[in-house]
């Protein structure tokens, strides 16, 4: 596999992955406290961790990096989904 379609198929599980824990967490209605939600991205990060123990140091520290800017991203979404931004309209 060529280096253009490795960067191809990350972009599409990238926004298939994102799009479908983004629909699963926006449907999560009984969880008022976000504890189940918190839970799944927290165990989310865990995973990205230790999946990425075997790689070389630079692409272990980008895999975890990474992770935690979407899974941040995750949760700002779900929360303004929600209507819980914050700001005041």
């Amino acid at each position: 596999m060529t280096n253009g379609e490795i960067m191809g198929r990350l972009v599409a599980l990238e926004v298939l992955s994102m799009t479908a824990l983004g629909l699963y967490l926006a449907n999560s209605r009984n969880d008022a406290d976000y504890s189940k939600a918190t839970a799944l991205l927290d165990f989310l990060r865990l995973s990205v961790a230790q999946s990425a123990e075997h790689l070389p140091e630079e692409a272990r520290t980008a895999a975890t990096k990474y992770s935690d800017f979407l899974v941040t991203t995750l949760a700002v979404n779900l929360k303004n989904m929600r209507g819980e931004s914050g700001h005041s309209h």
